[in-house]
């Protein structure tokens, strides 16, 4: 008989440990901290976990209120290999701290032996607020990805830092009423109703991204003025020799690679020189290209230049990613949710 109970004790305490979901409490009372399976009671926090069975406590009026202030952490792991502080052996934490210094719990109940009508206010979910000091990762993802992709793209970048903050708080308040009838010794019913109101918060801010330029940490704004000067040289250089060649098709010659151009007297070595060492510079191989060819490779490199020094100067998603912005958001909303209750005592 030990072992039944005790099988039974441990299966009831692990479903308790896991019951709820992402946004419900079962804490409603300051008795669920002393005993985590409140489902059969019958002292006034039944208002909330047995409706049905309030109207077996004694006949009269029952008041309970309650508080419970709580903290913890939320810790968020990432393994996102190009935030500060990851590694192929070490992940990253962001701590936030979770702070409610009232988490309430009012139940009343009055009860004539046959009927009971009974109310409840608590918060349902939620209940608390969440601070992360140095920010979550994806208010990171931004900066990280950029000072990679330029380190990738040639640009002297090795790294970043910034300022962050993310703030995150969540309530759900209840508000219920029952009415319980008394079928006999065993058996009673209970119908009422819960009227929820929400409110989610979250505020957060991203400031002052420097990224490692040339082994000096220097504002994200300076970096990308130098790239898109340097940017803009490109395209107008790129644009030049489009030019250049352009006349060379024009005069009938876009079929002649550099070195036929050269035999053919077209332009002299010096200039097939500049101009295979110019896409050269802008990352292509001039290698058997013809003139057309050669036109479209300068004509692509301008244009592409040209986009990228609009990026870098505040005109796309890019740079606009990476300045000084807030959060600062409400959520609300409004629910009703019916509630049925049967109570049954065979003993």
């Amino acid at each position: 008989m030990k072992k039944i109970l005790l099988t039974i004790a441990a299966v009831c305490f692990s479903a308790s440990l896991f019951a709820g979901g992402l946004v419900t409490n079962t804490n409603q009372s300051a008795a669920w901290t002393r005993l985590q399976a409140r489902n059969a009671s019958l002292s006034t926090d039944a208002v909330y976990y047995n409706p049905a069975g309030t109207v077996f406590m004694k006949p009269g009026i029952h008041v309970s209120v309650s508080n419970q202030t709580i903290s913890q952490t939320r810790n968020i792991n990432t393994s996102y290999p190009i935030l500060n502080g990851v590694s192929a052996t070490e992940t990253r934490e962001f701590i936030g701290d979770v702070f409610a210094p009232v988490f309430p719990s009012i139940y009343g109940v009055f009860n004539t032996g046959k009927f009971a009508i009974s109310a409840a206010f608590n918060p349902i979910g939620g209940g608390g607020g969440a601070t992360f000091g140095d920010g979550i990762p994806r208010i990171e993802y931004d900066p990280a990805l950029i000072a990679s992709s330029l380190a990738l793209s040639g640009a002297p970048v090795t790294g970043y830092e910034l300022e962050a903050n993310f703030e995150a708080s969540s309530i759900y308040f209840g508000y219920q009423v029952n009415i319980a009838y008394k079928i006999n010794d065993m058996l009673s019913v209970a119908v009422g109703g819960r009227l929820v109101t929400a409110k989610n918060t979250y505020n957060g801010y991203l400031r002052n991204v420097n990224l490692n330029f040339g082994g000096t940490m220097t504002p994200v704004s300076d970096v990308f003025s130098t790239l898109a000067g340097q940017a803009t040289a490109g395209a107008t250089s790129a644009t030049g020799a489009a030019t250049q060649v352009q006349g060379i098709i024009t005069a009938g010659f876009g079929g002649l690679t550099l070195p036929e151009l050269v035999t053919a007297t077209v332009i002299d070595q010096p200039t097939a020189d500049a101009l295979a060492a110019g896409l050269v510079a802008l990352g292509g191989d001039p290698t058997g290209l013809t003139a057309t060819q050669l036109e479209q490779a300068f004509s692509g490199a301008a244009a592409t230049l040209t986009a990228t020094a609009a990026e870098l100067t505040g005109q796309g998603q890019v740079y606009g990613s990476l300045m000084d912005q807030e959060a600062d958001v409400l959520q609300t909303a409004t629910g009703f949710a019916p509630i049925i209750s049967v109570n049954f005592s065979p003993i």
